[in-house]
């Protein structure tokens, strides 16, 4: 049989700071004010829920109610939310175990109905702000900590993950960690990740727990925000921020607070390499397709793709080529993968990706423009544009669709 011809495109790289979904600094605007931080180029927001009046009773059914339409009014928005559910914001009680339990429970149906706009769950309920500290009914005793999670593993859609606060509290329920050959899978183990609310205010973790956070945030997300305990000391200056962003893979980072240290580190010139890189910051080196294809026939592709980010891709979502027909008829999606993660590199790494699907046995013969989409996974995004991952890479992004130009052209004969 004749070879199929094909064509191999290179693009160049884009310096500037490009807002993708799930990553990057984060705020915290009131309910409904969700889009403001959209238009500052925000992609997430904290969404604290706060549960004191319901210390020793369930959840009325006005309060869930409530709280399915407002997370379901973040759609469109251009955010996702980092949810925590928390009995106060600073000193004060929490609830007995009991409570907290049915509180989880009662929150299962309201989380899997709006898991789309969520980006992490972290896991709350314990202490003061929810940060896991200064329990008033013992909640912190390793076998309350493991029934909670348990719940929470429960309550959170399989789709999404679970971050808990400090490594020692999450070996104690998975010692091992997620690993490459675990991630991905949807498991308990593969949905727990961290958020660190002191990050940087000093050595961050014993030896132990220091790799232990440094292997499983490879899969599972990881973020937080600075505080004020460490003040501003030569550890958390602009070479020892990059260096323990890059070991950790964080993914967010609050973009107020400590701010004296985010001022810093525009003082000292890091802060646009920490926008551009907190997350996945994807750009494609080359791309490989054939230039002509009958219907029916597979579509073999490379990209060869590196991850310039300190983290990674962390909620499933699909990849697929989009081909554009240049009469102007209907655009046709081909699958290339219905989750993304384990072909996208991981942090700092370079991935040279197969990828390859049969174009449908009714495709109109003719020429195609073609487009790499990674839309997101829900029906209720899948075609709003903010929620599509944008290659950094220049001349690529069709932001009307949320496309990436492959600047290459498909004969179907």
């Amino acid at each position: 049989m004749p070879r199929t011809p094909t064509q191999t495109v290179r693009y160049q790289p884009d310096p500037s700071d490009l807002p993708n979904p799930e990553r990057g600094w984060y705020s915290e605007p009131p309910p409904g004010q969700e889009a403001t931080a959209a238009a500052a180029g925000r992609t997430l927001v904290m969404r604290y829920v706060r549960l004191d009046r319901y210390l020793r009773s369930a959840l009325p059914e006005s309060f869930l109610d409530a709280l399915g339409r407002e997370l379901a009014e973040v759609r469109g928005s251009g955010v996702k939310l980092i949810l925590r559910f928390a009995y106060n914001r600073s000193a004060g009680p929490d609830a007995p175990l009991p409570i907290v339990l049915e509180h989880i429970r009662q929150l299962g149906p309201v989380l899997h109905r709006c898991a789309d706009v969520i980006a992490v769950v972290q896991a709350g309920f314990i202490g003061q702000w929810g940060e896991w500290h200064h329990s008033t009914h013992e909640l912190l005793l390793r076998a309350h900590r493991r029934r909670i999670v348990a719940a929470l593993l429960d309550a959170v859609p399989a789709c999404r993950g679970v971050a808990i606060r400090a490594p020692y509290w999450i070996r104690d329920v998975y010692p091992t960690g997620v690993t490459a050959e675990t991630a991905y899978g949807g498991t308990p183990v593969s949905r727990v990740g961290q958020h660190d609310d002191c990050f940087l205010s000093g050595p961050q973790y014993s030896a132990v727990g220091e790799a232990y956070v440094a292997a499983v945030s490879r899969y599972t997300a990881m973020g937080g925000e600075t505080c004020s305990s460490g003040g501003l000391a030569p550890f958390n200056g602009c070479r020892g921020a990059l260096e323990a962003l890059a070991r950790y893979h964080v993914d967010y980072l609050n973009a107020e607070y400590y701010r004296p240290l985010v001022d810093r580190w525009r003082e000292e010139g890091c802060h646009l390499e920490i926008s551009k890189r907190l997350g996945y910051r994807f750009a494609v080196d080359a791309f490989t397709a054939p230039s002509r294809l009958r219907p029916g026939e597979r579509l073999e592709t490379t990209l060869r793709i590196v991850n310039e980010g300190f983290g990674k891709l962390y909620n499933p979502r699909p990849m697929q080529l989009v081909l554009m027909p240049l009469d102007g008829s209907e655009e046709r999606a081909v699958g290339l993968a219905a989750d993304a993660r384990p072909a996208l590199p991981e942090p700092g790494a370079t991935a040279t990706v197969a990828l390859d699907a049969a174009l449908p046995e009714d495709l109109p013969r003719g020429r195609y423009d073609v487009y790499l989409e990674l839309p997101d996974a829900s029906p209720h995004l899948a075609r709003d544009p903010a929620y599509s991952i944008r290659f950094a890479n220049r001349d690529m992004w069709a932001p009307k669709r949320g496309l990436n130009d492959m600047h290459c052209r498909i004969r179907i004969a």
